[in-house]
């Protein structure tokens, strides 16, 4: 159980990361005179890297595929970080007990097999015969 919980707070790095982002403009930048807003992800990737956001958008040439890339940039970003983290957590949550209903058991103690070698010495014990 600890495992799941480590993963999904690994998953959730991103979403803990844009809410702290948030607080700080909050109480830094508006020194809380206006109510609390949450930034899109358009409004943080233009702020802190504006170049890269400018080659992206220059680099779209389908106007579907612009019109879809700014409704995702006008998307809340702690909420977009929130359902990717647990849409990732839940992936590899599934992949994992695939691979569990696949291959049987997965790590722990016990999961590698003896090998036909060391069987066959496991019981004779080996001697040097050093002078």
């Amino acid at each position: 159980m600890q495992k799941y919980i480590s993963v999904l707070i690994i998953c959730l790095i991103p979403f803990f990361a844009a809410l702290a982002h948030d607080i700080y403009l909050f109480i830094e930048v508006n020194k809380m005179e206006n109510p609390f807003s949450i930034a899109a992800i358009g409004f943080v990737w233009a702020t802190y890297s504006s170049e890269s956001l400018t080659a992206f958008l220059n680099g779209l040439e389908n106007a579907k595929a612009l019109e879809i890339v700014n409704q995702i940039l006008q998307y809340p970003a702690s909420s977009f970080f929130l359902i990717a983290g647990i849409g990732l957590f839940i992936a590899m949550s599934l992949q994992y007990l695939f691979l569990r209903l696949v291959f049987g058991k997965i790590g722990g103690p016990g999961y590698s097999k003896e090998s036909k070698m060391s069987k066959r010495f496991k019981d004779k014990k080996f001697h040097y015969n050093r002078k």
